[in-house]
């Protein structure tokens, strides 16, 4: 006996039609029959969420204001792989606890800062915690920066346990930045 061989039928397969009988041709259940609290649910489901208070946006009725979330543009960020390596190579070296500043004198009339947190610094998720905590930093301290200068932030093995506190002061003064 031989099993799926092209030149001869395999034996433990039958011809079974692939027409339906007309019994189960139509099995849907009729609307009538069928679950009737359904169209309830879909109703209540669209009464849910954050309700106006008579014609009161819910955060105006909260007394918060929204605003726009503050940015980091393009022009304030190194973007390139040779802006980074000119700053490595002309910039001065400034060591913290858990950061290394390099800056060096600015291509353009801003200050423009470039983030790097290698994988020596944790997985991936710590990487993007470290450099939310250091753009978050540097976008309040870029506008201050005076002469404007390039500025690559290294973050050391360290940093991933830091605190925001604790980076902003390293950071900071590595920067010459006042608390802006």
């Amino acid at each position: 006996m031989r099993f799926g061989c092209a030149s001869g039928a395999v034996k433990h397969e039958e011809n079974v039609s692939a027409e339906q009988s007309a019994s189960e041709a139509n099995t849907r259940v009729s609307r009538a029959h069928g679950d009737s609290r359904r169209t309830e649910r879909v109703e209540a489901a669209a009464g849910q969420g954050a309700q106006e208070a008579d014609g009161i946006d819910p955060s105006e009725a909260a007394g918060v204001t929204p605003s726009r979330p503050a940015s980091f543009p393009k022009h304030a960020r190194l973007r390139s792989r040779g802006e980074y390596l000119r700053v490595q190579r002309d910039g001065r070296r400034q060591h913290t606890e858990q950061f290394v500043v390099l800056t060096a004198s600015a291509a353009c009339l801003n200050s423009r800062i470039g983030i790097t947190v290698s994988s020596r610094v944790g997985n991936a998720v710590v990487r993007n915690r470290v450099k939310r905590l250091v753009r978050e930093i540097a976008r309040e301290a870029w506008r201050a920066m005076d002469p404007p200068g390039d500025v690559v932030i290294i973050a050391k093995p360290s940093a991933a346990e830091t605190t925001h506190a604790k980076a902003a002061i390293q950071l900071r003064r590595a920067l010459g930045v006042s608390r802006t």
